[in-house]
C-alpha cells in the first residue's frame, strides 16, 4: 500500500492505494479523520504489519489511523506530550511555526507496538510503547526521552530494531541503543580524514539489510557510507556466517524452524 496526500478542492485529502492493482482502498479529508488537525502533513508512516498509519502535522500532532478504513485510534499532541524545547539554531524565527514539526517511525521488530517520534526543530526524540490499536483499550507510554538540543533532520531504525540513528543538522549521526535509550556511539564526519571530512548536515539515512553499514546523504552533495561497530553476539555472528554461504533464495530449503529462517532473512515478526 501507498499513502498519499493531495489537495482536492482546497482541502488536504489522504488516500491509501493498493500497489498491486492501483486501486484506491480508501480516501478521506485529513481534517475529517484527524480531529483538530492544523498546518500541513509532514510525514506518513505505516506500521510494519500495515494495519496502522501514523500521520504527523507541522503543528506537532501525531495521528494513528487504521489503514484499511482511515479511522482514528489515538493521537499525540506535541505541545503537551512531545515537549517542544526552544532551539538556539532558530534565532529570531517564529518558533510557533517550526518548533513542533514532528515525524514518527515504527520499530521493525514489532507489528505496531513500538515507535519513535522526533520533534525536528526542538531536537527531541522519544520512543513509545503502544498496548493496542483498539480505541477502547489503547494506551501509549513513553519508554525513553532523548534531548539533543539541536536541529534534527532524520531518524531511522536499524533492520533489527536494536539501534535508532538520529541525524542532525551539524552532520553528526547519534546511534541510540533502543533497549536502554543511551547513545552507543556517534558518526561524526568532521573527525574523519581530509578526503571524508565534512561539517555538512545529514538529511537522509539508510541501513543495509544486515545492519552492518549506514549510508547518509549530506548537504554538501556527498553520500557517506559508514561501517558500524561489530556486535559480538553469538546469535548475530552465526547468522552472518550462514548468510555468507546460503543466498536468501535458498534459506527456505534449510531444515530449520520457521522462526530461525525468518531470523536469517531479517524478518522480525
Amino acid at each position: 500500500m501507498v499513502a498519499s496526500i493531495r489537495v482536492v478542492g482546497g482541502s488536504l485529502n489522504l488516500s491509501i492505494t493498493n500497489t498491486r492493482n492501483a486501486k484506491t482502498v480508501c480516501s478521506e479529508k485529513v481534517s475529517k479523520v484527524c480531529v483538530g488537525f492544523r498546518g500541513v502533513v509532514v510525514d506518513c508512516a505505516f506500521s510494519p504489519n500495515g494495519q496502522l498509519l501514523a500521520v504527523t502535522s507541522s503543528q506537532g500532532n501525531v495521528y494513528f489511523l487504521i489503514s484499511t478504513r482511515l479511522a482514528l485510534t489515538k493521537s499525540l499532541d506535541s505541545a503537551k506530550i512531545l515537549a517542544p524545547y526552544k532551539v538556539p539554531d532558530l534565532g529570531d524565527s517564529n518558533l510557533e511555526d517550526y518548533v513542533t514539526q514532528s515525524v514518527c517511525i515504527f520499530d521493525p521488530r514489532f507489528p505496531f507496538q513500538e515507535f519513535a517520534t522526533c520533534v525536528i526543530y526542538a531536537g527531541v526524540v522519544k520512543t513509545w510503547r503502544m498496548s493496542s490499536f483498539d480505541r477502547r483499550d489503547i494506551e501509549i507510554q513513553v519508554r525513553h526521552n532523548l534531548k539533543f538540543k539541536k536541529m534534527l533532520n532524520v531518524v531511522r531504525y536499524s533492520p533489527d530494531g536494536t539501534l535508532l540513528a538520529v541525524g542532525a543538522n551539524d552532520g553528526i549521526i547519534s546511534c541510540v541503543n533502543t533497549e536502554n535509550g543511551q547513545v552507543s556511539f556517534v558518526l561524526d564526519p568532521s573527525q574523519q580524514p581530509p578526503e571524508f571530512h565534512s561539517e555538512a548536515g545529514v538529511f537522509h539515512m539508510a541501513f543495509t539489510q544486515s545492519g552492518e553499514e549506514l549510508a547518509g546523504s549530506y548537504s554538501d552533495g556527498y553520500i557517506r557510507i559508514w561501517q558500524l561497530p561489530m556486535i559480538f553476539n553469538l546469535k548475530f555472528l552465526c547468522r552472518q556466517v550462514i548468510n555468507t554461504r546460503v543466498p536468501p533464495s535458498k534459506v527456505d530449503r534449510l531444515p530449520l524452524p520457521t522462526r530461525l529462517k525468518n531470523f536469517l532473512l531479517h524478518k522480525h515478526f
